[in-house]
C-alpha cells in the first residue's frame, strides 16, 4: 500500500514539475493537472477528487450571471471553493491559495460561468518570483502583455495563447497586488478576462 501511495505522489509531483509541452499542458498544470475546458462535463468532479485540493461546501444563490447564462430568472449559481495545499508550478511557499468555480444551473442543465485562481504570499519579492515562474511556465506558448506597478499593484499582465485553446481559456489575466487586509500580496489568475 505504501509503495502505491509513494508511486502516486511521484506521478502527481512530476506532472507539476515537468516542462509543459503546449499551452493546454501549461494551463492544465496550473490547475493541478486537471483537463481545463469550460465544456467538460466532469470539470467540478475532477476538482472534488483531486488529492491536493481541499473542497469547501458550495454556496447556492440566484445571480445575474446565472440568469444570463441560462436565459431564465429562476436559474441559480453555485460557487465551489477548492483550497490549494501547494503551489502547482513553483517552489514558493504560499500562505493561502484557492480555486473558485461558479456553475449556473436550471432545469437539470449546468454551465460553468466563472473560474478564479488565487494565491497569497508574504512578500513582494515572493510575488515577483511567482510572476517570473508564471512567465517561464507559459512563455513559449503565449504572447504576454504586462504593465508595471501602479499604486498598490505590483504587476498585471495578459497571457494570450499562440496555439488553439479550449473556448474561453485562450487568455489568462494575471494581477499581483497588495492584499486588502494589508499583510502580504495576492496573485489572481482568471481565464478569459482582462484586467489590462
Amino acid at each position: 500500500m505504501n509503495r502505491i501511495l509513494l508511486l502516486l505522489s511521484i506521478v502527481i509531483f512530476s506532472s507539476f514539475t515537468s516542462k509543459p509541452k503546449s499551452y493546454q499542458d501549461a494551463l492544465n498544470q496550473l490547475f493541478f493537472g486537471i483537463q481545463m475546458n469550460y465544456a467538460s462535463p466532469t470539470f467540478v468532479g475532477d476538482f472534488k477528487k483531486h488529492p491536493l485540493l481541499w473542497y469547501e461546501q458550495p454556496v447556492v444563490k440566484r445571480s445575474l450571471e446565472a440568469t444570463v447564462a441560462m436565459n431564465d430568472p429562476e436559474a441559480t449559481s453555485v460557487t465551489y471553493e477548492f483550497k490549494m495545499k501547494e503551489d502547482p508550478i513553483s517552489t514558493i511557499k504560499a500562505t493561502a491559495g484557492k480555486i473558485e468555480l461558479s456553475v449556473a444551473s436550471f432545469n437539470k442543465k449546468e454551465k460553468i460561468i466563472g473560474l478564479n485562481w488565487q494565491m497569497s504570499v508574504e512578500t513582494a519579492a515572493e510575488a515577483q518570483e511567482f510572476y517570473k515562474a508564471l512567465v517561464e511556465h507559459f512563455g513559449d506558448y503565449c504572447e504576454i502583455t504586462s504593465r508595471e506597478k501602479e499604486a498598490d499593484e505590483l504587476q498585471s499582465a495578459v497571457f494570450i495563447s499562440k496555439e488553439t485553446a479550449p473556448e474561453g481559456m485562450k487568455q489568462l489575466s494575471v494581477l499581483i497586488t497588495k492584499s486588502i487586509n494589508g499583510t502580504g500580496y495576492d496573485i489572481f489568475i482568471v481565464p478569459g478576462s482582462s484586467f489590462v
